[in-house]
Formats: C-alpha cells, sequence, structure tokens
C-alpha cells in the first residue's frame, strides 16, 4: 500500500479540520475551506484509486473509485447518500463559484463531509 498516498490524504484532512476549527465566518476563510476539501476530496480518492489498484480494481474516477470503497466495506453503505453528494458538490466548486453553491458546501462540509473523511482515515488505519 502506497504510504505517501494515505499520509497525503491524511495531512489534507488535518489541514482541512484546521481551517473548520478557527473558521470565522468570513468570505476568505469559507473560500480556504472550501479550496481544503478540494485537496482533502482529491487525496482520498487517489488514495482509494491506488488501494483498487492494489487490490487488482482499476478506478479511474472519484466516483468508481467510492462504488470500490463502498464494495470492499471501506464505507458503509448508510454513509453512500453523503459521499455521492460529496461527488456532485466538489465539482459544483471545482467549475464555479457562486455564493450560495460555496455556502451550501460549507455547511455540508462542517456537517457532514469532515466527519466521513475521518471515518474513512480511521477505517483504513484500523486494518
Amino acid at each position: 500500500m502506497s504510504n505517501n498516498k494515505y499520509e497525503y490524504f491524511e495531512q489534507a484532512l488535518t489541514k482541512l479540520e484546521f481551517f473548520l476549527k478557527d473558521f470565522d465566518q468570513s468570505e476568505v476563510q469559507r473560500a480556504g475551506i472550501i479550496q481544503a476539501f478540494e485537496f482533502t476530496f482529491e487525496q482520498c480518492w487517489k488514495y482509494l484509486q491506488k488501494m483498487a489498484q492494489i487490490e487488482g480494481v482499476n478506478v479511474a474516477s472519484p466516483k468508481k473509485a467510492f462504488q470500490w470503497a463502498f464494495s470492499a466495506n471501506l464505507i458503509s453503505t448508510d454513509q453512500e447518500q453523503i459521499w455521492l453528494s460529496m461527488i456532485d458538490e466538489r465539482n459544483q466548486t471545482t467549475h464555479t463559484y457562486r455564493d450560495a453553491i460555496a455556502a451550501k458546501v460549507l455547511s455540508n462540509i462542517q456537517s457532514h463531509y469532515a466527519g466521513a473523511f475521518q471515518k474513512l482515515l480511521e477505517k483504513v488505519k484500523a486494518q
């Protein structure tokens, strides 16, 4: 297993959690949190891609990587909707920036996505 991919994912999540902890509702910090979320998302799916590759499975997109993680029981099926929403919202923030979208994504990062990343990281650590 690639330790670098794991470490990159863990470091990105640590930075995201740091930004969330000190969030003061400013526009600049909101943008920083969304960017940290995008970095964490990228590192997460790249890590899953590497894990799948080690298992002999080729996953060429984030959606395929997360589908593989569901089938490998790395992500519980009760969290599937959170991860699918995360994929959609990450795509929205990457390709456009609107205040309403940013506010919704920030809310979901705070309430669901950071925790989902943490649960996945803990599950992988335990294996």
